[in-house]
């Protein structure tokens, strides 16, 4: 019985009896034919142009894809040539893509190019020790950068309290001597209505209260955990006292507060805040602004201010 099979010339033979229009014409002809089933029986159904494969095994028709296999095509071309040179001098004339590894033993005292990858030098060690080796802003060669800007957002670890050293700092800030918060602090200083800082006296306060006049400013710098609502002002309220408006880190809060009095009395203003107070070092800006009718100066008679 002829059994058709894979030749030698790697082609697969299908007789023509065992080629159908359709699986069902291939049932019905095996129906009456069954001695001719082999295991690895080739047929083919022409409808759907489909090679198939009976398996004993599982008295049933597999499709299969053949793999024919051709000759081997001819060599291909060689790649470009480089050259690789391991010497204590530079080549003279390097060509692209060439190499060159340097067997000088003082490589880093030295200003000479080793290692040559695709006509890119190394940068010269000579005068660069502790410096960082970067990539150049083109992205195509290293440098030793004299002001590197690393990218992104770098972290580190922050330095302890009252560090007093080249190191570089965080965004999470180091201080001498840990601030304390809901303490009273005096003026930092103390502008004219031009903002031209005025000499201070020994009390935080002007040489002369009769120079103080409307747009004088008092700068405060109170250290806060964040969050507080309430500023007290320490202030003397008198016969020649201001009214003020009330500034949080630059952003008028509140106005209209009146220091006036008959007599000279100590007194605390408490301000609840609408502005929101940050962790750290806010600025409190106290600004002169006129006086009522019965008060015969500008005096604010400011003694500290508090933020809790």
């Amino acid at each position: 019985m002829f059994k058709p099979s894979l030749n030698s010339a790697a082609v697969i033979v299908v007789r023509n009896e065992y080629m159908f229009a359709s699986v069902g014409a291939r049932d019905t002809y095996f129906a009456s034919h069954f001695s001719e089933l082999y295991d690895n029986l080739y047929v083919y159904i022409t409808g759907d142009e489909t090679l198939q494969q009976y398996k004993v095994a599982t008295s049933s028709f597999i499709d299969i894809n053949p793999v024919i296999k051709g000759g081997d095509g001819a060599p291909g071309a060689d790649g470009t040539s480089i050259t690789v040179s391991v010497q204590a001098d530079a080549p003279t004339s390097p060509s692209s893509g060439d190499i060159w590894v340097d067997t000088d033993d003082s490589l880093a005292l030295s200003a000479d190019d080793s290692v040559l990858w695709n006509g890119q030098a190394r940068p010269t060690f000579a005068g660069n020790g502790g410096r960082v080796l970067a990539l150049n802003s083109t992205a195509t060669a290293l440098e030793f950068p004299t002001n590197l800007a690393i990218p992104g957002a770098p972290t580190a670890a922050t330095a302890s309290i009252n560090t007093n050293t080249t190191q570089l700092a965080t965004t999470a800030y180091v201080y001498r001597v840990q601030p304390k918060t809901r303490q009273f602090n005096r003026c930092a200083y103390l502008t004219d209505s031009t903002d031209v800082e005025l000499k201070m006296n020994s009390c935080g306060g002007l040489d002369r209260a009769a120079t103080l006049g409307s747009g004088h400013k008092l700068y405060y710098y109170p250290f806060c955990v964040g969050g507080e609502t309430t500023i007290d002002i320490n202030v003397s309220k008198g016969s020649n006292r201001c009214m003020f408006d009330l500034y949080i880190n630059g952003v008028l809060d509140s106005s209209g507060y009146d220091l006036y009095n008959s007599s000279t009395v100590d007194a605390t203003v408490t301000i609840s805040l609408s502005q929101a107070i940050v962790a750290g070092f806010n600025e409190i800006c106290i600004v002169v602004n006129g006086k009522n009718g019965s008060s015969t100066g500008y005096d604010p008679a400011v003694y500290g201010v508090r933020i809790r």
